[in-house]
């Protein structure tokens, strides 16, 4: 027998009653969990798989773990900070998106602000140098007070 086969098992619940199940070996195990194989051989070494049992075969002693418990170990696993970690990133990256969204429209709202500032100096300009042109402003033709 190897690691890898499929190997029919009974197991016991806890209520002691007998039922048949599936193991898998350690390959079709890191396979599943998304490990390695050398670290589900340090996650059966803590006995993190439930039920996981060694038995001798003509190779050597081989691993048959439970579906149940690989589906187990997954199902703790969401629960966990790194699923609420993966949440909290993704709500952030929503977050973020928004505020790009903000920043644009901003952005887009002092450009325009800045164009009309644009358009109204240059009119200031324009008046400017037609009132010094004419004569109305700053005119030296018109005698001062102070100059008798």
């Amino acid at each position: 027998m190897s690691d890898e086969t499929p190997q029919p098992r009974e197991l016991t619940t806890t209520t002691g009653t007998a039922e048949t199940g599936s193991t898998i070996g350690i390959s079709e195990a890191a396979a599943r969990l998304g490990k390695s194989e050398k670290t589900v051989r340090r996650m059966l070494a803590k006995s993190e798989l439930a039920g996981a049992v060694k038995t001798p075969s003509a190779t050597g002693d081989t691993w048959q773990i439970p579906v149940a418990a690989i589906d187990s170990y997954l199902a703790t696993q969401a629960d966990t900070p790194r699923a609420s970690a993966t949440t909290a990133t993704a709500t952030r990256l929503q977050e973020l998106e928004r505020e790009i969204v903000e920043l644009r429209h901003q952005v887009q709202l002092r450009d325009m602000q800045l164009a009309e500032r644009e358009r109204y100096l240059v009119t200031l300009e324009a008046l400017a140098g037609r009132m010094l042109s004419t004569g109305h402003a700053g005119s030296d033709k018109r005698k001062r007070w102070w100059r008798k």
